[in-house]
């Protein structure tokens, strides 16, 4: 099984996102797009989540695009 293409982790009042693709520079592909979308949806309907932080995996880039 692979890993997710989007990782998320709640910190008390933060939304931590991570573009999950390292192999490919975080390129967004059609799954992960659908999952941001959907995470987004959440974040804006959690009264407890102040703020989201988006992040990429990995050393060599945050995103390479889609």
């Amino acid at each position: 099984m692979s890993a997710p293409h989007l990782l998320e982790e709640r910190r008390g009042p933060v939304l931590l996102l991570t573009l999950n693709r390292p192999e490919v520079r975080n390129a967004i592909s059609p799954e992960m797009a659908c999952r941001l979308a959907d995470a987004f949806v959440a974040f804006d309907a959690d009264d407890t989540l102040r703020v989201a932080i988006l992040t990429g995996a990995g050393e060599q880039a945050f995103c390479a695009g889609g």
